[in-house]
């Protein structure tokens, strides 16, 4: 009986392999094990000491000028031009520019749309009363 089963057993699976498929995996399989051998480094590594100048293209870090902590271009506009005249006329302008305000329209335009849009993601209210379902 044992005999009997140990024959049932002894078949062997055999697989088959494309060739296609076997010629399409290998190089892109080896390249790319190849490529990452090449990234790995040794764990005795160590950083080799490079002599750095003390100065960069003849200058000394005391010949650097250090920028202003507060430079003109932070400075608010009101800040920087304390002519009332020339206050008037900024805030006048401002206030009458037509391509701001077009501007400014087309992006309230674009975020109704935008809304309008994404209302169609909810879903749709049944059109029965749920006492009928």
């Amino acid at each position: 009986m044992a005999s009997a089963l140990t024959g049932c057993y002894k078949s062997s699976i055999s697989v088959e392999i494309d060739s296609d498929i076997l010629n399409t995996l290998l190089p892109g399989v080896s390249l790319t094990l190849l490529l990452s051998a090449g990234c790995a480094v040794g764990p005795n590594y160590k950083r080799p000491s490079v002599d750095v100048p003390g100065m960069c293209r003849g200058r000394t870090p005391k010949d650097v000028v250090q920028p202003a902590p507060e430079s003109l271009g932070d400075l608010e506009r009101w800040e920087v031009f304390h002519d009332k005249q020339l206050q008037d006329l900024i805030h006048t302008g401002l206030q009458q520019n037509y391509d701001v305000r077009v501007a400014a329209t087309r992006i309230l335009e674009a975020q109704a749309h935008v809304g309008i849009t994404r209302t169609n993601q909810l879903p749709l209210r049944c059109p029965l009363p749920l006492s009928r379902i």
